[in-house]
């Protein structure tokens, strides 16, 4: 199974009852948690591995990415049933594992006059802004009143989903850049197109954990 809209190849399926462990579901395979292994991940070119466990408490999902941080794996989480969009779920709605989903209490709100009135009519840079951190950086701003958003990030398919989970969220102004900080002058050109006033830096070489 695969969903091509993201460049997405799924290779099996992992489950603890023990039951399951061999089947097959529609041709892909489930496997046992013990396949989770540097060798399976490389030998399979794993990227990404997707918790869709509707009912795990934030203990068990903490102690599940806390055994999966060593691997050089992106961790997603489906969200719950009652946040699919129109009662069906969407590719893009799978998400990176966020602080408040290993937390037992809800985010809380960040937005403050201050903050505001640094971000109010500025054009607003952020690089690595479809991993976890920069994610979280953009989907924070959007609650201000800038003037523009510039997103860029040289991961295509992170930063597909990411335009998606913000225009779903009815949210237009912004401008997702495929690019690497890496390629000096394209990153000169860009600075010299949006001109931007404030910029996030969250780009890294490897994942952060």
């Amino acid at each position: 199974m695969s969903y091509t809209a993201v460049n997405v190849k799924v290779t099996g399926y992992i489950d603890d009852d023990k039951k399951k462990v061999g089947k097959t579901i529609n041709g892909i395979k489930v496997y046992g948690r013990d396949i989770l292994k540097d060798y399976f991940l490389a030998n399979n070119n794993i990227s990404e591995i997707i918790v869709a466990i509707h009912t795990i408490d934030n203990q068990k999902l903490r102690l599940l990415v806390e055994n999966l941080v060593d691997f050089s794996v992106e961790v997603k989480i489906v969200p719950p049933v009652q946040d699919w969009i129109n009662g069906e779920f969407k590719v893009s709605q799978i998400k990176n594992v966020q602080i408040e989903d290993l937390l037992n209490r809800v985010p809380i709100n960040i937005k403050k006059s201050k903050v505001a009135n640094e971000l109010k009519g500025k054009s607003i840079m952020v690089t690595g802004g479809a991993g976890s951190i920069g994610s979280e950086i953009v989907r924070q701003i959007t609650n201000y009143d800038y003037k523009s958003l510039i997103i860029v990030d040289h991961a295509e398919s992170p930063l597909y989903e990411l335009q998606q989970e913000l225009k779903q969220n009815g949210i237009h102004n912004f401008v997702p850049i495929v690019s690497d900080i890496r390629d000096k002058n394209r990153m000169n050109m860009l600075f010299e197109e949006h001109k931007p006033d404030i910029l996030f830096h969250a780009a890294a070489y490897k994942h952060l954990h």
